[in-house]
């Protein structure tokens, strides 16, 4: 479903910039759902490597030496990874050969929330987590609008603009249904608070989860909207469902 490489975001006019994200492999238009090196993009693929190093760190650099990402695993010094790979839900892992999750790509997530993925609400131990837009259609670069909950009023989801409040969702409890939407998707979706660890994380999903034949997402768009959409093979179009 997934794939995960060096990418050109089509049409753009910086022809000669690369990134190493993950997308949809079979999708032919903004597929995109993960970039590494948004701020630091590579102006020469053959220049550059991403490679697992002998610290057990995800680290992409240049030929000249120059570290562009990295996955800045804490515990890499004392641990050793067995593998990093692209999971089908389009989570990319690092484990060691124990099995032991070291650092994963769900947990770092640009402007896009998939099935499975969580968005941290609160930050007692962890850093907040949010959906930051592309600075422009084709400019995976951080942009102005993020995607998120207040830690303070973690029952209402926000975008923000910087750091000033652009809009607000209404006040929701621990579930909330949204749909079914019988003409888009034959779907209802869920949103769903939970809570681990002392931490709170809102997530969503579909009925079957992983088994669905559904491709559905949660995009923070660079003009500032949150969208959710879903894949219409038919037309090899997005839909926005709301």
């Amino acid at each position: 479903t997934f794939a995960l490489g060096f990418f050109s975001p089509s049409n753009s006019t910086q022809k000669h910039f690369y990134y190493v994200g993950i997308w949809y492999n079979n999708i032919p238009k903004d597929n995109v759902m993960w970039v590494a090196n948004r701020a630091t993009p590579v102006t020469d693929p053959s220049s550059a490597t991403l490679a697992l190093t002998n610290t057990s760190n995800l680290v992409l650099s240049s030929t000249s030496g120059q570290m562009l990402w990295t996955a800045n695993i804490s515990s890499a010094s004392e641990t050793t990874a067995g593998e990093a790979r692209l999971d089908n839900t389009g989570n990319f892992i690092l484990r060691t050969s124990e099995g032991v999750v070291l650092w994963q790509s769900f947990d770092y997530p640009a402007d896009t929330l998939l099935p499975g993925m969580i968005l941290r609400v609160t930050h007692n131990i962890h850093a907040l987590q949010r959906l930051v837009s592309w600075k422009g259609p084709q400019d995976p670069t951080p942009g102005s609008f993020s995607y998120g909950a207040d830690p303070n009023e973690f029952l209402q989801r926000f975008i923000w603009n910087g750091s000033r409040p652009y809009w607000r969702s209404p006040v929701w409890n621990n579930y909330l249904v949204v749909g079914p939407y019988m003409g888009i998707i034959k779907s209802t979706i869920y949103f769903t608070v939970s809570r681990d660890d002392g931490e709170i994380y809102m997530s969503f999903g579909i009925p079957g989860g992983s088994s669905s034949s559904t491709v559905i997402k949660i995009k923070m768009d660079y003009s500032g909207k949150i969208e959710i959409l879903t894949w219409n093979s038919n037309i090899l179009e997005w839909d926005v469902v709301e």
